[in-house]
């Protein structure tokens, strides 16, 4: 592998040795710096400070560690009361808002309760009030279930498509407005003779 004139010792004639050389084979290193390791490049470990208060930080420098404790710009320990106490969280609600970082949706909720607080009423939004089970009841506009009366519906069109035929229950179709027809059981208005016939 061919030889090198590498010193192992500070004699003044250097010792020839065979490649690849062992660290430890290497003469003792002197206090020049410029191998040291550096932000750029892999190198030697800088001379000890002689301080067991300084460790090597990330730059390269010997640096006396931030200490413990809970002030500023000291280290919080992992038995730190502040890791586990209750602390109400930072105003952070526009996160959780429609186009906010941490958007919630409604069907991410948990199940709701019977608590009727944030139902609808006549003077704010809300969630629809819990059902009756009756099936016979619709939510009116002064938010209460209720039955509908027909009274209370509007006055109806002149629309004909839920009128009563020969095939199914309906309205009452529209009156003929002479007082001489009747309604006869295919659902026509009808001029009855005396004999009960139709003319």
């Amino acid at each position: 592998m061919g030889t090198h004139r590498i010193p192992l010792s500070n004699a003044e004639t250097d010792t020839f040795l065979t490649v690849p050389a062992k660290l430890d084979e290497l003469s003792a290193p002197t206090d020049v710096s410029t191998l040291n390791v550096s932000t750029s490049a892999h190198g030697l470990c800088p001379k000890l400070p002689n301080d067991a208060s300084k460790y090597l930080d990330g730059a390269g420098n010997y640096t006396a560690p931030t200490t413990f404790g809970t002030t500023e710009g000291t280290f919080c320990e992992g038995d730190d009361s502040r890791l586990s106490n209750s602390r109400p969280p930072t105003s952070h609600s526009t996160s959780h808002k429609s186009g906010g970082a941490d958007s919630i949706k409604l069907d991410e909720l948990s199940t709701p309760t019977d608590v009727t607080t944030l139902n609808a009423s006549t003077t704010t939004h809300g969630l629809c009030p819990k059902g009756t089970i009756t099936g016979i009841k619709y939510l009116k506009n002064d938010i209460t279930w209720d039955e509908i009366t027909l009274d209370e519906c509007a006055s109806p069109s002149d629309n004909t498509n839920l009128n009563a035929s020969t095939n199914a229950h309906g309205l009452c179709p529209k009156g003929s407005n002479t007082g001489t027809k009747f309604l006869r059981d295919d659902i026509t208005w009808t001029v009855i003779n005396i004999d009960g016939g139709s003319p």
